[in-house]
């Protein structure tokens, strides 16, 4: 862009959020949809809860429609996010997605873990063991014949995650600077480098997972008696990440 003098003008942070959005439509489109899909379907499982007196409702269920919620505020927010091109940003709410779907999982129907997430008061610590702790947990009694394999894998997930959210040199040193016109230059506001749309669509597909895990849990412990509609849906999200994951393959090979 440039003025009437012939000098280059920048675009302003959030014309360059427009204009970042135009770019990325198309490489983001199937993955936003999933994400919205996961949303949707978390309020659908939430929505088939019977009403009930609060005395009346397990602290396992309490604790479990708290995290569910700020779920759905989560991928909200990866929606919000991810289109204005703000891979980082998107891989950070992605790491605290897994963080609470496996959290949320650990506890599952236990009403004592509840309690002890509820009555916690540590400002310095998480209630439970350390995130790595929780997924071994999980994906052993989820998984007992696949333990290595998925967990191995699982946590190098998060691990790739909180790469972004930690600013680690490997990742951060792949953003913010743009070559230009034989310069080198740092620019803040939204990237749509292929690394950016790279770790943005890693953070989208892998957020549907996470929420399908959440829904998982919440089904098997407080409502086995789902209707056929919730399978359905459940089934399609399920089909439709392992088609995202393929489509990412297909472009990047190993997407970790």
């Amino acid at each position: 862009m440039n003025d009437t003098s012939g000098e280059e003008i920048k675009p302003t942070i959030d014309e360059g959020e427009k204009l970042a959005a135009e770019a990325l439509s198309s490489d983001l489109e199937i993955y936003i949809k999933g994400i919205n899909e996961s949303l949707n379907l978390i309020s659908f499982a939430i929505d088939l809860a019977p009403e009930k007196k609060l005395l009346d409702v397990r602290s396992s269920l309490k604790v479990t429609i708290s995290l569910l919620m700020k779920m759905i505020n989560d991928l909200r927010t990866m929606i919000i996010l991810a289109p204005r091109g703000y891979s980082v940003q998107t891989a950070t709410i992605a790491s605290s997605l897994y963080e609470t779907a496996y959290t949320l999982t650990y506890i599952g129907g236990n009403d004592s873990l509840a309690d002890e997430w509820i009555s916690h008061t540590d400002e310095r610590h998480t209630p439970f063991a350390s995130i790595k702790k929780i997924t071994e947990e999980v994906i052993s009694q989820l998984f007992p014949e696949d333990y290595d394999s998925l967990f191995k894998g699982e946590y190098h997930k998060y691990t790739q995650l909180c790469m972004a959210k930690h600013s680690n040199p490997l990742n951060q040193m792949l953003h913010v600077y743009k070559y230009e016109s034989n310069v080198v230059i740092a620019e803040p506001g939204p990237e749509t480098s292929e690394h950016s749309i790279r770790l943005t669509c890693f953070s989208l597909v892998n957020g549907i997972s996470f929420a399908s895990l959440a829904l998982g849990s919440y089904i098997n412990h407080h409502h086995q008696d789902i209707n056929s509609e919730f399978i359905k849906q459940f089934n399609e999200l399920r089909s439709y990440y392992e088609e995202l994951q393929n489509t990412s393959f297909l472009r990047w090979g190993n997407t970790e």
